[in-house]
């Protein structure tokens, strides 16, 4: 009875249609924590949900006695196994962690402890997270981009020196949305390899690229025993509240980053180990959410563009925006009409920049006429 109960409460949700897309109680991404919000445009978070099965992974596991009164370790090593089959690779080459951010900050501790000189390299623009957890200890050193906000390899290549521990990147990059493409990044990890460089490949919306020079990070690990490979359950997988992520490196470089982190036992949750499984194992809902968020973001992005507005990088789930006003007031309006987009002014320091997560189609047509409304640019 208790599996039962689980289950329909867990599917029984109300369900909308948006397009040919059906996604459960889509109003509670829609709602932030103050009365004033009804749109939530700014974490990129998938407007979707997540797989039914994840539903049913979660009631199955809290029907089985004891499952939630002991550690993670058994949820998690099974999550493990479904990833070393998912990317055919080693199952001990993968680590799973709550999000991105706990391996970002055993990065410097990994490769940098014994090196009081050492830094990394990212680029203008890149992720913050990047910055904010890597300088807690090293020099952090940002090359610059190109006109266009693409990611520039060569001025990456140019900040490397011989106290570099790693260089980090996003592919695709967050928040410019661009796709670094195989014949441009292909020859940058050779020459990082031939020096002795280890590169952080982040593929947190890996799922969402169709374009065909594009190679996902944990392709280039396979290939290239630098390489280490980020990604997450947050983003298509629509998993964020949980808290998923996984990093996939060579054997020595796991270990190294597992012992920075500490932890005797697993710090992501059972139940969110159980759910990440069942998410992965729906491919057809996976493939049907990212087809409708493409068809979203190409919509939203033509009607931005109709605005009047220069847009940069759609090939994700958001896209940046440059604005005439300062950002900040271009956010504080939408505020004011109950809409949250990302303004960059603080935390990229770029006062005419704003990124937006493309959400239903209808949820976009409420922001486009709220824009429109308020005559902001």
């Amino acid at each position: 009875m208790y599996k039962l109960f689980c289950t329909i409460l867990l599917i029984s949700l109300p369900a909308k249609t948006y397009g040919e897309f059906e996604f459960k109680n889509p109003d509670c991404h829609t709602q932030a924590d103050v009365a004033d919000v009804t749109l939530r445009l700014n974490l990129n978070e998938n407007p979707f949900g997540h797989s039914p099965l994840v539903n049913v992974a979660i009631a199955e596991a809290l029907d089985r006695v004891g499952f939630s009164s002991v550690y993670a370790d058994a949820p998690v090593a099974a999550l493990q196994q479904d990833l070393a089959a998912h990317f055919r690779i080693d199952v001990k080459n993968i680590l799973i962690t709550p999000g991105s951010t706990e391996i970002l900050t055993a990065l410097p501790e990994a490769f940098a402890k014994e090196n009081p000189n050492a830094n990394f390299v990212t680029h203008k623009l890149a992720y913050s997270e990047f910055k904010s957890q890597g300088k807690k200890v090293l020099a952090v050193r940002e090359a610059e981009l190109n006109l266009d906000l693409r990611v520039n390899l060569d001025n990456i290549a140019k900040l490397v020196d011989s106290n570099t521990a790693f260089v980090i990147l996003a592919n695709p990059t967050n928040p410019t949305g661009h796709v670094i493409p195989d014949q441009l990044l292909r020859p940058f990890l050779i020459k990082m390899r031939d020096r002795g460089v280890h590169v952080v490949l982040d593929g947190a919306y890996q799922e969402y690229i169709s374009d065909s020079s594009y190679r996902a990070p944990y392709e280039y690990q396979r290939e290239f025993a630098n390489v280490i490979a980020i990604g997450t359950f947050s983003k298509a997988y629509g998993l964020a509240g949980l808290r998923v992520g996984y990093t996939i490196g060579g054997t020595a470089e796991t270990k190294a980053i597992k012992k920075a982190i500490g932890a005797s036992i697993p710090s992501t949750s059972a139940l969110s180990a159980v759910a990440a499984a069942g998410a992965l194992r729906d491919a057809p809902w996976l493939l049907r959410n990212v087809i409708a968020t493409r068809a979203n973001v190409a919509d939203l992005h033509s009607g931005l563009r109709g605005l009047g507005f220069e847009t940069y990088g759609h090939d994700t789930s958001f896209i940046l925006v440059r604005t005439a006003i300062p950002a900040k007031q271009f956010t504080d309006a939408l505020h004011g009409k109950g809409i949250l987009i990302h303004d960059m002014t603080a935390t990229y320091d770029s006062p005419h920049l704003v990124r937006i997560t493309s959400g239903t189609l209808e949820q976009n047509k409420i922001l486009l006429a709220a824009i429109k409304t308020l005559g902001i640019r």
